[in-house]
């Protein structure tokens, strides 16, 4: 039996047993996969053959990463613009710019805390390597992953590598 199971969450999640995992393996694994998981993950979700936990997860980093590559950019031009960011997150957090991300980075650093994303900058820079060779033949999927690993990798440039990307936010 071989199973894969990247999960989603980080260190916080697996002290409080609440991970997400995203399982490829034979279908007749799952069962004796998931009970396994539920020991520490709160949600485990069967994606199919092995192989294919692994994309799930890429795919979801690269929305993850987009959106949370978006709020950090929102949040610097709002602020360079003179727009009290504590307004702006109570009007986007009511429409469809809400996400996860917003809502992890925004209110946190609108009280000086840059650690609402705990994701490293060379973190987000690996994945991002993989899913441009995932996305390889479709070519606005690529091109968007191009530009947010350009921006991480710019960011790894400047010495941000270890950061959080959230700290991007005072950059």
């Amino acid at each position: 039996m071989y199973v894969e199971s990247p999960v989603m969450g980080g260190p916080v999640q697996a002290e409080e047993g609440v991970l997400g995992a995203i399982v490829g393996c034979e279908e007749k694994d799952f069962e004796f996969a998931k009970e396994i998981l539920m020991n520490f993950c709160e949600d485990v979700f069967y994606f199919g053959p092995v192989g294919m936990g692994a994309k799930a997860k890429l795919v979801n980093n690269f929305l993850s990463l987009g959106t949370a590559t978006f709020v950090i950019e929102t949040l610097k031009a709002a602020d360079k613009l003179g727009i009290d960011l504590k307004k702006l997150y109570d009007v986007a957090k009511l429409g469809s710019g809400n996400s996860g991300a917003l809502n992890r980075m925004a209110e946190k650093a609108i009280n000086n805390d840059y650690k609402g994303y705990m994701f490293s900058v060379n973190n987000a820079l690996k994945d991002l390597t993989y899913i441009n060779e995932f996305f390889q033949d479709m070519p606005h999927a690529e091109k968007l992953s191009s530009v947010t690993k350009y921006f991480y990798q710019e960011a790894k440039e400047k010495g941000y590598g270890d950061l959080f990307i959230s700290e991007l936010i005072k950059k």
